[in-house]
């Protein structure tokens, strides 16, 4: 037999069970808002405008550049919209060739530049670009490169000048022995090469040809070599974090390298696992010509590792294709602003690059639905 209060604590506890079960849902709402809504079930709105291109992009690989050419004008590769009929509403001859395209993202006007070949390379860097074309057949390809807009077609046997190189970007080539200090020429130290007045990374460990980093090397110091030949700067990174995968790219807003570290520098050397430790914030490094570096950590979630970030004006921009639940709305696009993850857009990202006063972010996603054409977008965070 229950006393009144004994039976006023049971009759509550099933509304007890339910509030409890409410404030799960509702928390999980909160923190996954700007993860795309509960499991990435709802849609994201950026906070900020969106304008449109009529470029759908032509993705070749995740996790491409989007190269700006100033403030205003960006490349994209892929298909002009030519009839105009509503999205989703395409048919065929409703765009025109694969090409590379400029458009100007302030008066959302296209420019055809050049024809692309089915599996083209392309790469821009200050003012250098390389890009592959093919005949009229589409058979045949050319490789033009050279000072944008004034571009030359290469010899047929001539070797273009983009490689997939330890470097901040992957054109032009670089001389590897010419930019290396003399006493690690010849030595087969592991480097990731920066602009050429700035030097290079390096954690000064020789090793084989074609070998990995003995992994007893892997917590070593990565130094900052100068090519005045000044003493090396000593940074707050180890080799691990440097040479395992590392994305290294170059922000004309803030003026520095931003380094995505592919390991863990919690991680075990001796392991061959590059899975992020879970709950462990990953850390973003920007550093400058003279070895000052800032680290920004990014707080543990779906979007962690990201393999893409840009500072901007209004933060750190992170893009992300991981979908744990097979959900691609679960991926997308990311600011960190004041230590919150504020989602911009969903899904797989093709491609994203950040103007270089860091106003805007240019990017094209892919939700793998055969019936929508995604096309490439600009956030504006100035306006």
């Amino acid at each position: 037999m229950t006393n009144d209060k004994e039976r006023d604590v049971i009759d509550k506890r099933p509304l007890k069970s339910l509030a409890a079960t409410l404030a799960m849902i509702a928390a999980t709402l909160v923190a996954g808002c700007d993860g795309g809504g509960l499991f990435g079930l709802f849609d994201t709105k950026s906070p900020w405008p969106v304008i449109e291109s009529r470029i759908a992009y032509a993705t070749r690989f995740e996790g491409e550049p989007i190269y700006w050419l100033d403030n205003d004008r960006v490349l994209v590769p892929g298909y002009e919209r030519l009839a105009d009929v509503p999205v989703g509403k395409e048919a065929p001859g409703t765009f025109g060739a694969r090409g590379l395209y400029v458009w100007d993202t302030r008066a959302n006007t296209t420019t055809r530049h050049g024809d692309l070949s089915q599996h083209y390379s392309l790469c821009y860097n200050d003012g250098f670009i390389t890009y592959t074309t093919s005949d009229e057949n589409g058979r045949k390809r050319h490789q033009s490169e050279g000072v944008f807009g004034k571009e030359q077609p290469l010899p047929v046997d001539s070797r273009p000048s983009y490689d997939a190189q330890p470097a901040y970007s992957a054109c032009p080539r670089i001389d590897f022995e010419k930019r290396l200090r003399p006493e690690h020429v010849g030595r087969h130290v592991p480097a990731r090469f920066l602009k050429e007045g700035d030097g290079y990374l390096s954690a000064d460990e020789p090793r084989e040809p074609g070998s990995p980093i003995p992994r007893e090397h892997l917590n070593g110091t990565v130094k900052l070599y100068r090519p005045d030949g000044s003493e090396p700067v000593a940074l707050p990174i180890l080799s691990k974090e440097v040479f395992f995968g590392t994305k290294l790219t170059y922000s004309p807003f803030a003026q520095r390298y931003v380094l995505i570290p592919h390991t863990s520098r919690n991680g075990n050397p001796d392991s061959d696992a590059v899975i992020w430790p879970h709950r462990e914030p990953m850390p973003v490094y920007l550093i400058s010509a003279n070895g000052d570096v800032q680290t920004l950590n990014v707080p543990y979630g779906t979007w962690v590792p990201p393999h893409m970030a840009w500072p901007t004006t209004k933060g750190l921009f992170i893009a992300s294709s991981n979908a744990p639940s097979a959900n691609s709305k679960q991926a997308g696009g990311w600011l960190l602003k004041d230590g919150r993850m504020i989602k911009l857009f969903d899904h797989l990202v093709s491609a994203a690059g950040v103007s270089p006063d860091g106003c805007k972010i240019a990017y094209a996603n892919n939700d793998f639905n055969p019936k929508t054409t995604e096309y490439t977008q600009v956030i504006d965070l100035c306006r």
